[in-house]
């Protein structure tokens, strides 16, 4: 499969997403941390345009030696949420966090120089 460009590092609008169509199919590529990935618009939950979505921090729990619960912000890991019922996948995966029977349609992708290339 030949690999498309889709644009570059730069066009990344200020939410870190690029959306494009290649063969038909509508994908949107993500910053996640150091790595690029591309997903299909496309909720596997009920078909939801998912990379519309918001990208959380996910929130962790820490348990104290006393017990307590303290929880907070990842500072690595972001989760992508469908607008449409909240589903959540992990961005850098794509897996659900509810229920890893679902995951996003993933794409090759690579970043050659400042320009995005995905293969379908």
């Amino acid at each position: 499969m030949a690999a498309t460009r889709i644009g570059t590092v730069a066009e990344l609008d200020d939410r870190g997403r690029l959306a494009a169509t290649v063969d038909g199919v509508r994908l949107t590529a993500f910053r996640a941390g150091d790595a690029f990935v591309a997903y299909e618009n496309l909720c596997p939950h009920l078909g939801g345009p998912v990379c519309d979505g918001k990208l959380a921090r996910r929130i962790e729990v820490e348990i104290a030696a006393n017990g307590e619960a303290i929880e907070h912000f990842s500072q690595t890991r972001v989760d992508l949420v469908c607008p449409w019922h909240g589903f959540e996948f992990d961005l850098a995966s794509g897996v659900a966090i509810a229920d890893p029977r679902y995951a996003l349609r993933s794409f090759p992708i690579e970043c050659r120089g400042d320009e995005l290339y995905v293969s379908v």
